[in-house]
């Protein structure tokens, strides 16, 4: 095979690898920002389960979304 053919097959895998690295670090970056104010303001049914402490609930959550 030539260089020049390996090097395009090598950057490919390495572009298809960074954009799943992307999205699974984004999968995991967002929920924080939108459910920890949904948790704080407490008039979510989310965060009145059970009568829990809001603060349990959201890290149960969080690390269900994990």
């Amino acid at each position: 095979m030539p260089i020049a053919v390996q090097q395009t097959e090598a950057k490919r895998i390495l572009m298809i690898t960074l954009i799943v690295t992307l999205i699974s670090v984004a999968g995991i970056a967002l929920p924080y920002p939108i459910l920890a104010p949904l948790f704080e303001q407490g008039d979510s049914a989310l965060s009145q389960f059970m009568g829990l402490p809001k603060e349990l609930l959201l890290g149960i959550v969080l690390g269900v979304t994990r």
